[in-house]
């Protein structure tokens, strides 16, 4: 779609500050203030009291492939491993459409994202993550909203599950690595509840955590000793020997994401938080990006902000969909996408209406103006200066006459008297 030359859709634009307002609205009132609920209901983690900094900030086309992310710095030795001067990163390129309150219907949808990212963000402020495996970081970060989608994906609904295990070795950051990592943390959380019913992966955070949130602070490898009686090698090797769709909780062929919660758990962000608040953590401290937007007039004066949006089928969440599973998500995702675009044309259409508009005036009085020049650079001014003369001297001639008549009746008048 263009206007003037100029295409208005497929942008690479350095910011899109109306998705950008969207993405900071939907943080305030929902996504932010219900993962951190949710990780502390289920993982029994909150970040500390020291009110730690989280700054929001929003880039467009990172490169490399990564829709958000939380980045942070750490002493590498000593202390206790924890983050600090967290940034909660994300991809508008990539994190856009937003969509309120629950970002959409399928596994990438905008809350999910963030609860994973904030997954991270406390972690950082309770555990020595410095630490910690990535693996682990990332699997937990993943079960806390579900990942059944990307895992029956990645193992062919469960056929390749045995190769898939393998992918546990090492880190690429691949799409098989999060499920591998996934279905790691799901068999961990199985295997405590076996060892001890009353128990599950909240138990390990709390060996874990660090002791300035009222944790024991553990080493994963102490944890895992303390509970299943073996340490974090010997976990790996039984996940990789033993480790089932089954054992694991893993089913599917139902409709849930299988979100920590139970087995089957078909909640994964709840909807319930409406804050509306600049500042909705509780264990945080927000910093939030500014925006400006530059008039669209050739000088400073009124004019209007024309935000342009990128709509490629990375952007819309619709350039890797697998087409043989989760058909009902995969619809929703279309209609999204295709409901996002109809929105984003009428949104440019009222634009173009109205400048179209504005030209049309324009136009007028341009000609109005056109014709007015003419007039002047076309007058005769020899004859023009003659008429104006003539008609100066038969003004003051008329004034005189008159002048003369008023003086008649004064005279009779000084006769009679």
């Amino acid at each position: 779609m263009e206007f003037n030359t100029i295409k208005v859709l497929n942008v690479t634009s350095s910011a899109d500050n109306a998705e950008q307002q969207k993405a900071v609205e939907a943080l305030q009132k929902y996504w932010l203030k219900n993962s951190e609920d949710l990780v502390l209901t289920r993982y029994g983690l909150q970040a500390g009291t020291d009110d730690a900094p989280l700054d929001i900030q929003f880039i467009q086309n990172s490169g490399d492939g990564r829709v958000a992310w939380v980045q942070g710095s750490y002493y590498t030795t000593g202390a206790d491993g924890r983050y600090f001067n967290q940034k909660l990163v994300l991809d508008m390129s990539d994190f856009s459409p937003v969509s309120m309150p629950n970002g959409g219907g399928s596994w990438i949808s905008n809350d999910r994202i963030i609860a994973h990212e904030m997954t991270h963000a406390i972690m950082g402020r309770t555990t020595n993550m410095r630490d910690l495996p990535t693996w682990f970081i990332e699997g937990t970060a993943e079960f806390i909203t579900g990942a059944d989608e990307r895992l029956a994906g990645d193992s062919n609904n469960g056929a390749d599950f045995a190769t898939l295990k393998s992918e546990i070795d090492s880190w690429d950051s691949t799409s098989a690595d999060y499920s591998a990592a996934y279905a790691a943390v799901k068999y961990l959380d199985a295997k405590i509840t076996v060892a001890d019913p009353a128990k599950g992966i909240a138990d390990l955070f709390t060996e874990i955590k660090v002791a300035s949130v009222g944790g024991n602070e553990k080493t994963l490898d102490q944890a895992l000793t303390d509970l299943l009686g073996y340490n974090t090698a010997g976990f790996i090797a039984d996940f990789k020997a033993n480790a089932t769709l089954a054992n694991s909780n893993i089913d599917f062929t139902d409709t849930d994401t299988g979100a920590i919660g139970g087995g089957d758990d078909d909640t994964t962000v709840p909807d319930m938080v409406n804050t509306d608040l600049p500042n909705p953590l509780t264990a945080f401290v927000e910093n939030w990006p500014t925006f400006s937007a530059a008039p669209t007039a050739m000088r400073a004066g009124p004019g209007i902000n024309i935000e342009l949006v990128n709509v490629t089928s990375k952007s819309l969440g619709i350039d890797n969909i697998n087409i043989l599973n989760k058909t009902d998500d995969n619809i929703s995702i279309f209609d999204g996408a295709i409901a996002y675009v109809s929105s984003e044309r009428s949104r440019l259409g009222a634009y173009q209406n109205r400048l179209e508009k504005a030209m049309a005036v324009s136009a007028i009085s341009e000609e109005n103006l056109t014709q007015a020049e003419s007039r002047i650079r076309d007058v005769d001014m020899a004859k023009e200066m003659m008429e104006q003369t003539k008609n100066s001297i038969l003004s003051q001639a008329a004034q005189a006459m008159l002048a003369q008549a008023n003086q008649q009746p004064q005279g009779m008048l000084k006769l009679l008297r």
